[in-house]
């Protein structure tokens, strides 16, 4: 009866699971990074507010047809 053995990883597999490792743990930690950068926008806004400034003064905001 013939032995089945392990086949020899590849490294081109071994760069992509390398890869599909790292895209993972970006997505894992990508609400934490959106909540970081909601919280730091939203201070900005409240200073610009503040000093009786608009959201479009501080910022360059995009029509939605460029987004």
């Amino acid at each position: 009866m013939k032995e089945f053995t392990s086949i020899p990883e590849n490294p081109d597999m071994e760069e992509l699971k390398s890869r599909l490792d790292r895209i993972e743990s970006l997505l894992q930690r990508l609400p934490e990074i959106q909540a970081a950068v909601f919280l730091q926008m939203q201070e900005e806004l409240e200073d610009a507010h503040r000093r009786g400034l608009k959201s479009s003064d501080i910022w360059v905001i995009c029509p939605p047809e460029s987004r």
